[in-house]
């Protein structure tokens, strides 16, 4: 689907921009951009694994940006998309490892 292709495509251009540019205005507009374009994909299908991971990767980069009390609200959310992804495709589970260990412990025990 267009819209996940284009919030995957927002999320890297997102890390890339942060680890150039860190937290400009730029970046997060771009993480804003995917996480519409995110929420198109889930509203298309609702059951796409990897529209929810790449949304957990996007809350996960905006967590990076925020204030502490946006930040844990973020971390949550994002834990959510990905065990949702993960429920849904448990294959992405390598593929999405390192960015739920950036969570904390928690999203290693998945339920």
């Amino acid at each position: 689907a267009a819209p996940a292709g284009l919030a995957e495509l927002a999320r890297r251009t997102a890390e890339w921009r942060r680890s150039t540019h860190g937290s400009d205005p730029a970046t997060r507009a771009l993480i804003d951009a995917g996480l519409a374009r995110a929420a198109e994909a889930l509203a298309i299908d609702p059951e796409s694994a990897w529209a929810h991971a790449t949304r957990g990767g996007l809350l996960v980069l905006r967590a990076g940006l925020s204030e502490s009390g946006a930040t844990e609200a973020s971390n949550h959310e994002a834990r959510v998309a990905f065990e949702r992804a993960l429920a849904i495709d448990p294959l992405l589970e390598r593929e999405l490892r390192s960015q739920m260990a950036s969570l904390g412990p928690q999203s290693a025990n998945r339920k």
